[in-house]
């Protein structure tokens, strides 16, 4: 997972392990497969840092420094 976009702001699991979410200082979130820690999505909605990620209620919920709060839909 190295050399993707710059240092990572957050990190989060979801609830089964299966997948790792990763938030990058440019809005970008990569999901990635635990197992293997491929690379399998790269998901953009904030216009500026990721600052939180947590898995809730089966999903996945980001915040970033641009004011936004989000719900993401199915992941996986």
């Amino acid at each position: 997972m190295t050399g993707l976009y710059s240092w990572p702001k957050c990190v989060c699991f979801d609830a089964r392990g299966v997948w790792v979410f990763v938030g990058f200082p440019n809005g970008a979130i990569t999901q990635h497969r635990v197992a293997t820690g491929a690379l399998v999505a790269t998901h953009h909605a904030h216009t500026d840092d990721v600052r939180a990620l947590a898995w809730h209620d089966g999903s996945l919920w980001s915040s970033g420094e641009d004011g936004t709060i989000l719900r993401w839909g199915d992941l996986g």
